[in-house]
């Protein structure tokens, strides 16, 4: 194959935008990583002692974690001493699979929230958090991906028979969700997208 200097010089310009990305990642993901945090459940007489079930990042003043609705809503055997062993629960949002907890003292690094206007279809992203729970141990791991479509949470029926009461009130307020193209592994929900 035969190179001439004006492709040269664009396989070497965009050797070096990948690389000034890559760069850019690697300095976000020493600021994020702090502010991402596991959660779990701790019962001195299980074995093991505690459980891990999602993952989830700091907001505010440090004290605030955000998560999933659906990584909080086990009930715990509080007859059996299971607690939640250093946060409380503030806030559940079941319809947009939200949870708020609030650490019962200290504080963590935080991060910022970024707009939602700042989202862009094939726009590229990494998120950060506990895939496959403890499998890979309490390390946060990044990956990449794009945002592959912006799609409304209501989806399109062909006739009325298949509404239910679940999609009527999905009418009544929706809200966007992203499809990521993205490698995803069990406990990647409420991944702190970057």
């Amino acid at each position: 194959m035969k190179f001439t200097k004006k492709t040269l010089f664009l396989l070497i310009s965009f050797s070096f935008l990948i690389n000034a990305q890559a760069q850019e990642l690697s300095e976000t993901l020493l600021k994020v990583k702090p502010g991402v945090v596991g959660v779990g459940t701790f019962l001195p007489s299980r074995s093991p002692r505690s459980i891990f079930l999602g993952t989830g990042f700091v907001i505010g003043n440090g004290q605030l974690i955000v998560t999933n609705a659906h990584v909080v809503a086990k009930k715990i055997n509080t007859d059996r001493l299971e607690k939640w062993a250093i946060v409380d629960k503030v806030a559940v949002d079941r319809k947009h699979d939200i949870a708020i907890l609030k650490l019962k003292r200290g504080r963590l690094p935080t991060l910022t929230l970024g707009s939602v206007s700042n989202v862009k279809e094939g726009g590229l992203y990494a998120f950060t958090g506990y895939p496959i729970g403890m499998v890979l141990g309490l390390y946060p791991v990044t990956h990449r991906g794009i945002i592959s479509a912006i799609s409304p949470i209501v989806i399109p029926v062909f006739n009325s028979g298949q509404l239910n009461a679940k999609l009527i009130r999905r009418l009544e307020n929706p809200y966007n969700v992203y499809q990521l193209d993205a490698t995803a592994y069990p406990g990647n929900n409420k991944k702190r997208t970057l």
